[in-house]
């Protein structure tokens, strides 16, 4: 199928309601976001899905059910690699079920000497998985690391090489799998307010304080479902590692500009420790 197909079908199988799965690593679990209770119904043991409900993948969970009657269901569990993932498959995919598949894994497999290979050879398997029972999916990168994040002793590959790996596994499968990438879109957007912007803990605390606005729909709200319209979220994901649910549910419900109520100011993001 083309580009445009594909993103029809995907966005007219969510129009109709129909169940969503969301695979991943912590990223996806929503470990770091400021209400985060990993304490919900298990996956598989040890990991439990999430409660909260500030985590992107939660806010996206709650956007579907509610304007659309999807049921999405948010398998991420932290730390996993995609050999984990791929072991755990038939636990965490249902393909009876399971009609639209959102799917960002890799940023553990840069801990891994192999991790490169493994992650290639994990989502072309995933992808022959899921198109070959007839479900759509959507294969996405995750948002850049700080370069802190990258040099750390156990980093055997950078961040840029897991989105590289991904874009690659898309491109082979670009005629079944839709791609979003995050890794991307950030450089194209962000990069040239990296050091202008939200790098002091004042900008930080005012994110905090309340409601934070995101204008221009997006990839999923906006160029999946064409929604072209305004959500209001309340994030507030500040912390160690875990700006990353921020700079996710920019990406996912909006742009990378961010207004506080509060100030006024427009902040953009930066590349964030999430590990």
């Amino acid at each position: 199928m083309q580009k445009n197909e594909l993103r029809d079908a995907i966005s007219g199988a969510i129009r109709r309601g129909c169940n969503v799965k969301l695979l991943g690593d912590s990223l996806t679990a929503g470990s770091g976001s400021s209400d985060s209770d990993l304490s919900g119904r298990v996956i598989y043991p040890p990991f439990r899905r999430q409660r909260g409900r500030r985590c992107w993948a939660s806010l996206l969970r709650d956007h579907l059910a509610g304007k659309y009657g999807c049921s999405v269901d948010s398998v991420g569990c932290y730390g996993i690699t995609s050999g984990e993932m791929m072991e755990h498959l038939d636990t965490l995919y249902h393909p009876a079920t399971d009609r639209v598949v959102f799917c960002m894994i890799g940023a553990n497999n840069k801990k891994q000497p192999d991790g490169m290979v493994q992650l290639a050879k994990d989502l072309d398997n995933l992808c022959q998985k899921v198109t070959a029972d007839g479900n759509l999916l959507i294969l996405m990168t995750p948002n850049p690391v700080t370069v802190a994040n990258d040099a750390k002793e156990n980093r055997f590959f950078p961040q840029s090489e897991v989105a590289s790996v991904i874009r690659a596994a898309a491109q082979r499968w670009a005629a079944q799998v839709f791609f979003i990438d995050h890794f991307a879109r950030f450089h194209l957007q962000c990069l040239s307010n990296l050091h202008k912007q939200i790098q002091t803990r004042r900008s930080i605390t005012k994110l905090q304080r309340g409601y934070v606005a995101f204008r221009n729909a997006n990839p999923i709200c906006k160029f999946l479902l064409r929604e072209p319209r305004r959500i209001t979220v309340a994030p507030d994901h500040c912390g160690h590692k875990r700006l990353s649910q921020l700079v996710l549910i920019i990406f996912l419900f909006h742009s990378s500009q961010i207004q506080c109520p509060f100030t006024k100011s427009t902040y953009y993001c930066s590349s964030f420790d999430y590990q």
